[in-house]
């Protein structure tokens, strides 16, 4: 909203940023939807405290109303904010490869050219892939039978 501090919610988007390390775009929206509730809290409980300030000083009779119905989104978005906070703990447990490539990008090695050719740039990037995972290694499937007739084989003698 224009009479929000800007700011500060990009404060909070980014301290929520460092506080869960998210691996992916994915995780990055969960992150900024976790922020984005967070304002809406403090939003609401302005909202809330201004009610009470103008029953106060005019003398309302619908505070009650109004608290239970802020007090109810409030409870809402703190569930929402809890079921993001599964979802990210859902991939950093569930995907560890992911945390891994973040800490350990590509590696890229720099390449210096000659100055001596002008069409080539001062220096390029060359991107280097890690080798292909190995086939899964083939096993042999046991055979199988029906339980009944499996039951039965056990108890005959060979």
């Amino acid at each position: 909203m224009t009479n929000e501090d800007r700011a500060a919610c990009d404060a909070l988007r980014k301290e929520l940023t460092e506080f869960y390390r998210p691996l992916n775009q994915i995780t990055t929206g969960i992150v900024q939807d976790i922020a984005t509730a967070h304002w809406q809290i403090g939003r609401l409980d302005r909202c809330l405290v201004t009610q009470w300030n103008l029953a106060i000083a005019g003398g309302s009779n619908t505070v009650p109303e109004l608290t239970a119905s802020i007090n109810r989104q409030i409870d809402q978005l703190q569930l929402r904010i809890a079921r993001l906070e599964r979802r990210i703990k859902f991939v950093h447990v569930n995907f560890p490869a992911a945390r891994a490539e973040t800490k350990t990008q590509i590696n890229e090695p720099t390449v210096q050219s000659s100055e001596k050719d002008p069409g080539v740039s001062k220096s390029c990037r060359i991107f280097v892939m890690p080798p292909p995972m190995p086939p899964p290694k083939a096993s042999t499937p046991k055979p199988t039978c029906h339980p009944l007739l499996e039951k039965h084989l056990k108890r005959t003698p060979a």
